[in-house]
């Protein structure tokens, strides 16, 4: 910088993309402060001044971020929609109602404040306790944290423009979230993800904002279950699959999931450090935060702090998922790679029972009936008895044909004759469900359960189990199996109201008061759109059973 100054003393743009570059490595403080030289060197350049405005936003400065955009749009003549967007966000935050509490500045709607602060200034001291004795790190504080009540606001005051599908942001000392009523009710948990935005801020100032992407969002992602096992992001059915078409990320690799599929990447980062806080103890995890906090690269952090190479990390890593899925029967989705190499083999050896088999699977999985068709009719001739072969003679039948009872009745031989996973016990299910065959239905969905114990969502067999419980008279069996299922799901507020409903009937008030607890965390206000949420309820509820 000081030959090309001596060239031309007014050339800050190196400052300036310096700045950029420390920006999107999350060093705030030091991209503030490449900008800052920027605008000293060119007073004149709107782009360095706009560099110097967005990395102050982000630090929580915002009265100095605020003359930072004045002076950028003054020197620049045209119109720069992201500019714009941080203005009006910073003037609309002129009408939120702030506040602070031993450790945190926050700013909160006029309208919501009443409802909220006081939740979320309990809850922001609670979580950042616990982190502080999981972390033995004492952050800069006070943490600045903003509870939008429009997603919109929330994502140009992140981002500069809206449309960003994240419910929270961390910067270090500067948390930005969605208010629970910025979405629809049960869209998120707004007490888990807090929890998960405070995660980062030991993060970032423990490593000067130098810890890769995979770390920080797999350790937040871990701590929601160290917190409580109900806040878990359950991707487990698509484990099963990256685990069969090989498509587990390792070490070189995890960071880049980020730019394509971003929730796998959270998940899958969540689930290696359980692997590590399970497999090398906490205090490995916190030696490899220090170790990032010193700019050394993943390969030098695992071999220091673990002893592995990249290789041995990876199949480590992968010895961990088959233990997890150990016992777990369900077929994966698979890949276009792997239909490829399915066809490759079904073309070149017409013995390959396997091939053909796998390939009529892809095929009806991505609705290529004919070719499936073909796929079986090779393994027609290799075995036909295979009972492999009568169940995807069955679905081809029922998804295809249009012969649903022929395709059940394969599906029954198929079963009969040892062909046994999830998706072939909830489809039999949900058959005799719908026929009011309840004992066999319960049979299938139980065994489901036991093929598939993480199933969750529409596809899990709890909640068609307990509807059937329901109809039978069985409240206290529906209860147990609702329990389980909202075990399993962080943000199934019906599922939660429905066991409050059950519990205050059993008179066991402590356990309605835990249920409704939940329900706050989820969603403590009405709600944006849609069916209203009996929020007003629920308080007036948790309020009675607490003093019952």
């Amino acid at each position: 910088m000081r030959k090309a100054l001596a060239v031309d003393p007014t050339f800050g743009r190196a400052f300036d993309f310096a700045a950029r570059v420390l920006e999107d490595q999350r060093r705030f403080a030091e991209a503030a402060a490449m900008a800052r030289r920027a605008v000293e060197v060119d007073p004149g350049d709107p782009d360095a001044w706009f560099s110097l405005a967005r990395n102050l936003l982000n630090l929580g400065h915002e009265k100095e971020a605020r003359k930072a955009l004045a002076r950028a749009a003054k020197a620049d003549p045209w119109r720069n929609i992201f500019r714009e967007n941080f203005a009006t966000v910073l003037a609309e935050l002129d009408e939120y109602c702030s506040g602070s509490t031993r450790n945190f500045q926050l700013r909160i709607h006029a309208a919501e404040d009443a409802a909220l602060r006081p939740l979320y200034e309990r809850s922001l001291e609670r979580s950042f306790e616990d982190l502080r004795k999981r972390y033995g790190f004492d952050p800069q504080t006070p943490v600045l944290v903003e509870v939008f009540r429009r997603a919109e606001t929330f994502s140009a005051r992140t981002l500069g423009v809206p449309g960003f599908g994240a419910v929270g942001a961390c910067f270090g000392r500067l948390v930005t979230l969605d208010s629970p009523s910025a979405l629809p009710a049960g869209a998120f948990s707004w007490r888990s993800t807090l929890h998960h935005e405070l995660a980062h801020v030991y993060h970032l100032q423990m490593t000067k904002g130098r810890v890769p992407r995979w770390f920080t969002e797999g350790l937040s992602v871990h701590e929601e279950k160290v917190a409580r096992p109900a806040w878990v992001r359950n991707m487990d059915r698509d484990l099963v699959s990256a685990m069969a078409n090989g498509t587990v990320r390792g070490l070189r690799s995890i960071d880049a999931a980020f730019r394509g599929d971003v929730m796998w990447a959270y998940y899958q980062s969540g689930l290696m450090c359980d692997w590590l806080e399970t497999a090398f103890g906490w205090p490995k995890v916190l030696e490899m935060l220090r170790l990032y906090g010193q700019d050394l690269d993943n390969e030098a952090v695992v071999r220091r702090a673990l002893g592995l190479s990249p290789e041995e990390f990876d199949a480590k890593f992968l010895d961990y998922c088959r233990g997890l899925t150990a016992g777990w029967s369900l077929r994966p989705r698979w890949s276009p790679e792997k239909v490829a190499e399915f066809r490759g083999r079904s073309e070149k050896e017409r013995s390959d029972l396997e091939a053909h088999l796998l390939l009529g699977e892809a095929c009806l999985q991505a609705g290529k009936s004919i070719d499936a068709g073909t796929a079986l009719a090779r393994a027609q001739a290799a075995a036909p008895e295979d009972p492999f072969l009568l169940e995807l003679r069955g679905w081809l039948a029922i998804r295809a044909l249009k012969t649903p009872d022929r395709g059940i009745a394969l599906l029954r031989e198929a079963l009969a004759k040892g062909r046994d996973h999830f998706e072939l016990r909830m489809y039999l299910g949900r058959e005799a469900d719908g026929k009011g065959r309840d004992e066999e239905a319960l049979e299938h969905y139980r065994r489901a359960k036991v093929l598939f114990p993480r199933a969750a969502g529409d596809a899990d067999p709890r909640k068609d189990i307990a509807r059937i419980y329901i109809g039978l008279g069985d409240a206290a069996a529906a209860a147990r199996e609702t329990a389980e299922s909202v075990s399993m799901n962080e943000t199934d507020l019906a599922g939660r109201l429905v066991l409050a409903d059950y519990f205050e009937g059993a008179g066991d008030l402590e356990a309605a008061v835990r249920v409704l607890r939940e329900c706050v965390d989820i969603m403590p206000v009405p709600g944006k759109s849609g069916r209203p949420f009996p929020a007003a309820d629920v308080h007036a509820r948790l309020g009675r059973d607490g003093l019952a």
